[in-house]
């Protein structure tokens, strides 16, 4: 759905002045320009007129915002001149003209940064990742707000750092990581509440109210939108009702409510429509078309489709463009109409394409973790200054008794020499604590500089164990649907997946190394070359010699027999050989087990009670199950790390609720799948630790 009015809001709202004309108000602004003022309060008159018109009569827009820019020029007032270009790039984005826009937030950026101006650095910053995230150019967006959060942070800035969490929560819904996007909401929400903030409260409800609709929670979702509706109403603050109308019409038509989603998302038009919003008359259009498709009213689907699809491209919203094409594509085939639905498709492609890559993904992941190790460095930074802070404090405490103890001791003259020994005594004591508050500093220093080294160790090792691990692409050839669970306890994991066709056989392996962090990923290097070899060199494909032959070469490498070490790991291996219709499907696993859905039931097949490495019972055999496979089952792997994970009553998951949410959620699109179980691991383990290495595949025949 088009997301140009929260493009809007979010730019607009960096400012605290509330966007609803106010005639009043410009009148008392007006007589500050004709009166002996100075330029710089005339100056920041008419910017605030500027922000007053901004959605009703852009002439006067343009007028005091460049009225505001030359005032504050001809005293060198650049504070002013940054926030009146500010207006003018939100005008321009209001406009449709992202370029420009994206231009005049540069140039923020730069002069705000050559006068020290923090806070129009960190607008710009937010105006520039805003205009990033709605041309579909997420990694941008994403450097640009966590860069602008950690200035505000810096300010102690708690209404902009509400609107970055808001901003950055977004950017994860959009990439369909629920997880990461419900944290940053609920982070945003809070702050939004410490404000007292009804407005930034109310768009948080319907934040949250979207991500749950793409958890497939709509009865959530709609609790939230309800919510953000009753506080908009009361506060009858237009914009905010008719992004409420639009979620709650899109809710009801996901519950295939049509009747009722027709009538919110004709609402949300006609309220679209009154205030002149291009983007929310769009996505408008578009909602009341996918119900009137959703009827069987192809007709009247094509004509709202196309008015949209019309509207966005003057727009250029990347992802409404490719949604509407793809909606117009089935409809004009309904229709008949093949060369126009052809057309539509290709352009569905061309934009899904821009849209969506790996590389992304994969670079949004890194600037996180970048940004939360910076987090932590920062955190370690603030508490040795606050001790150093406390240590001078009581230095000087300590000073204060002394002069005071001098004083009263100076008019009992009998005393003199007393007092006098005393004083050398806390001198001295002074000179040792001194002494011992710079062995402090320099031990912290020492600290530091290890914390970096070992910081610089991890990241290298990370580096290397992804550069042996890079399996996902082959998930993706291999088999028609995929989810990938992978979450190291530490920088590096324990958990590793090998995955190679042979021949006419798929084989999978799915491996937990003893311990985690940097001993278990140095296992799991052993594991993935001692794999190449018996299987890629060796042509292995038999589960059960597979998991014999990698237990005995484990037991060489480490010289086991010799050095008693019981190192190894359990392990999972799968061999499917797939012909025209069916698949036949050969297990074995070294403690861990198989889940397998098929006939609309979920199966566990058990591994044998014998792991890999270590000295073992030699009686113990790995023993193979073979199984017929249909288009569409599906195969669940992975280590004991997920359901072995506590809570903070020390309760673990479990194997049968892990089943049961399984058997739940099996007919899902298995992306969907990954998402509900990462919430039901999110939810589980609030104001807890996670324990171990965790490693789940899901793979669709």
């Amino acid at each position: 759905m088009l997301r140009v009015i929260v493009l809007i809001f979010l730019l607009l709202f960096t400012y605290t002045t509330p966007y609803t004309q106010n005639q009043s108000f410009i009148d008392s602004l007006s007589k500050i320009l004709t009166s002996d003022a100075f330029n710089q309060k005339k100056a920041d008159a008419c910017l605030k007129i500027a922000r007053e018109y901004v959605f009703s009569d852009s002439l006067n827009t343009i007028k005091y915002t460049n009225q505001a820019i030359q005032l504050a020029k001809e005293i060198n007032y650049w504070e002013g001149v940054i926030d009146a270009q500010y207006m003018v790039g939100v005008l321009n984005s209001i406009r449709g003209n992202y370029i420009i826009s994206e231009n005049i937030f540069k140039y923020i950026i730069k002069k705000a940064s050559s006068i020290h101006y923090l806070a129009g650095k960190a607008r710009g910053l937010n105006g520039l990742g805003i205009i990033a995230d709605y041309q579909g150019n997420y990694v941008k967006a994403l450097d640009c707000h966590f860069q602008s959060l950690k200035i505000k942070q810096a300010l102690g800035d708690i209404k902009g750092m509400a609107k970055s969490y808001n901003n950055i929560a977004n950017i994860y819904n959009t990439q369909g990581d629920y997880t990461k996007s419900l944290n940053y909401h609920f982070k945003s929400l809070e702050k939004e509440k410490k404000l007292g903030n009804k407005k930034g409260i109310s768009e948080s409800f319907d934040n949250i109210g979207k991500v749950y609709q793409g958890l497939g929670d709509f009865t959530k979702a709609l609790d939230y939108h309800f919510k953000a509706l009753d506080i908009n109403e009361k506060l009858k603050y237009k914009k905010g009702i008719i992004s409420n109308y639009k979620n709650i019409g899109t809710t009801y038509y996901k519950l295939v409510n049509l009747e009722k989603a027709l009538n919110y998302s004709i609402k949300s038009l006609k309220l679209s429509q009154s205030t002149f919003n291009q983007g929310e008359i769009a996505a408008s259009l578009y909602l009341i078309g996918l119900v009137y498709q959703k009827q069987a009213r192809a007709v009247l689907a094509k004509k709202y489709l196309s008015k949209a699809l019309s509207l966005s491209q003057t727009i250029g919203i990347s992802e409404q463009i490719r949604d509407i094409a793809q909606a117009l594509s089935l409809i004009e085939k309904t229709l008949g109409d093949y060369q126009a639905a052809y057309e539509a498709q290709v352009l569905f492609k061309q934009m899904a394409d821009s849209l969506q890559n790996e590389n992304q993904i994969k670079k949004i992941t890194r600037l996180e973790a970048t940004y939360e190790f910076q987090q932590e460095k920062d955190s370690v930074y603030f508490s040795t200054k606050t001790q150093q802070i406390a240590l001078k404090k009581d230095i000087e405490n300590r000073k204060i008794t002394q002069v005071s103890t001098f004083i009263g001791l100076g008019l009992l003259t009998v005393l003199l020499l007393i007092s006098f020994l005393f004083l050398q005594s806390k001198r001295k004591s002074n000179e040792l604590l001194i002494q011992k508050s710079k062995q402090l500093e320099i031990f912290n220093k020492q600290l530091n500089i290890q914390n970096r080294r070992i910081n610089a160790s991890l990241k290298a090792a990370q580096s290397i164990q992804q550069a042996f691990f890079t399996y996902e692409t082959k998930l993706a050839d291999l088999f028609e649907d995929y989810f990938l669970i992978n979450l190291p306890k530490d920088v590096v994991s324990g958990d590793f997946y090998w995955i190679e066709q042979i021949n006419d056989q798929t084989i999978i392996v799915a491996a937990d190394c003893t311990g985690h962090g940097v001993p278990g990923a140095f296992m799991t290097l052993i594991g993935d070359n001692l794999l190449d070899k018996i299987i890629k060199v060796g042509k292995e494909t038999d589960p059960a010699k597979i998991l014999e032959k990698l237990h005995l070469e484990v037991q060489s490498s480490l010289q086991q027999r010799i050095t008693g070490n019981n190192k190894g790991m359990d392990a999972v291996v799968v061999t499917i050989e797939r012909d025209y219709t069916n698949a036949s499907l050969t297990f074995a696993g070294a403690k861990n087990g198989l889940l397998v859905w098929s006939n609309q039931q979920l199966n566990e097949l058990k591994g044998s009670r014998k792991a890999i490495g270590g000295i073992q019972d030699v009686k113990t055999r790995f023993v193979n199950h073979s199984k017929i496979l249909r288009k569409g089952d599906i195969l669940y792997l992975g280590s004991d790390g997920l359901r072995d994970q506590n809570n903070k009553a020390r309760k673990s998951i479990g194997e049968e609720k892990l089943k049961i949410l399984i058997s739940k959620i099996a007919t899902l699109p298995l992306a969907t799948q990954r998402a509900k179980i990462e919430s039901m691991l999110f939810n589980h383990m609030q104001d807890t630790e996670q324990r171990d290495d965790i490693l789940w595949i899901g793979v669709k025949i």
